[in-house]
């Protein structure tokens, strides 16, 4: 528990902290992403089975590229993987695959 306090304070210093940045400057900065599949699906055929997916929470990188002052881009870079299973009905709990999962972000910024 003590462990999570202090990945959460140091996390929450980490957000009030803000990015002072110049044109022409780079940010590198690490995060954690959680990717959590909404993973409702129909039952498959007369089984009674329906499909489920995992979530799954890694490590980020992202950059930054100051236009000017108050203007950047930013691109980010992480990879999950979910196993994709059975759940309930006569397949119930076989693992029907896996998927990895590599959300490309280029997001445009602006900052104060």
């Amino acid at each position: 528990m003590r462990k999570i306090f202090q990945l959460l304070t140091l996390a929450l210093v980490m957000v009030l902290i803000p990015a002072v940045a110049d044109a022409g400057d780079w940010i590198v900065r690490g995060r954690l992403v959680s990717v959590s599949p909404n993973d409702s699906s129909s039952t498959i055929g007369d089984t009674g089975t329906k499909a489920a997916v995992d979530s799954d929470t890694v490590p980020e990188v992202d950059v930054t590229y100051m236009f000017n002052n108050n203007w950047g881009v930013e691109a980010i870079a992480a990879t999950t993987t979910h196993d994709i299973a059975a759940q309930g009905g006569a397949l119930g709990g076989a693992k029907l695959g896996d998927v990895a999962v590599l959300p490309p972000t280029i997001t445009l910024q602006y900052h104060t």
